[in-house]
């Protein structure tokens, strides 16, 4: 699966090459710094939400803006936000007693949990290596408060009356550590484009069995410069 994860980036930018082939020189770089840039980035990051109600759900939040600046030639920063919203519905149908069932009266009860939350995810990208090249390898680290909710409602319907059996709220705060790899494709004097693997995820101050699961994530971006 690791595997797999690295080469997505690889092939990635392969298809980049073919079609932005410029020579790698610093020459055919802009010579004026533009340190201010914007852009957006797809990721496939779940942040599973928990609450001290013993509520709690997972948002995934696909697409993310972000405004960034770049300290100098290897380090930069950017703060993005980002909104998901997710939904689980179960439930299953049975006969509660024998009379309900000759008269084939059906006892139904559902269970929905419904998610939503907003992240900030603060970035850090560093590169030990020549920062001229076309094509660049980057470490990034990301902070990443969030604050969200969830509604649990578990109900039971039988013939024609529906009973609300349980229903919990939470809401609040909580952060996540994101690390891995990015690679990073300058085309052009102000376009970047960029695809990213994250190899470490952390939920700070509490224990997530998700975590401990340790999920690895893909995303793919672009950036434009100011």
């Amino acid at each position: 699966m690791k595997c797999l994860l690295l080469l997505f980036p690889l092939a990635f930018f392969t298809v980049l090459s073919v079609h932005g082939q410029e020579p790698d020189s610093s020459q055919s770089l802009p010579k004026v710094e533009r340190k201010l840039f914007v852009g957006v980035e797809a990721n496939s990051v779940s942040y599973m939400l928990m609450f001290n109600s013993k509520t709690g759900g997972s948002i995934e939040p696909i697409v993310t803006p972000h405004i960034g600046y770049k300290i100098n030639q290897r380090l930069s920063v950017q703060l993005g936000l980002g909104y998901g919203k997710d939904k689980l519905d179960f439930g299953g149908t049975y006969y509660a007693n024998e009379e309900d069932q000759q008269k084939h009266v059906l006892t139904f009860e559902n269970r929905k949990n419904t998610t939503s939350g907003w992240v900030v995810p603060v970035n850090f990208q560093f590169t030990p290596f020549n920062p001229n090249r076309r094509i660049q390898l980057y470490a990034t680290a990301s902070l990443v408060p969030t604050y969200g909710e969830t509604d649990w409602t578990f109900t039971r319907k039988r013939a024609e009356a529906t009973t609300v059996l349980e229903q919990r709220h939470g809401s609040g705060f909580n952060s996540f550590f994101i690390g891995g790899l990015l690679l990073k494709y300058k085309w052009g004097s102000r376009l970047e484009a960029n695809a990213k693997v994250n190899l470490l995820y952390r939920h700070l101050g509490k224990f997530s069995e998700y975590a401990e699961s340790k999920p690895l994530s893909l995303g793919i971006g672009i950036d434009y410069r100011l």
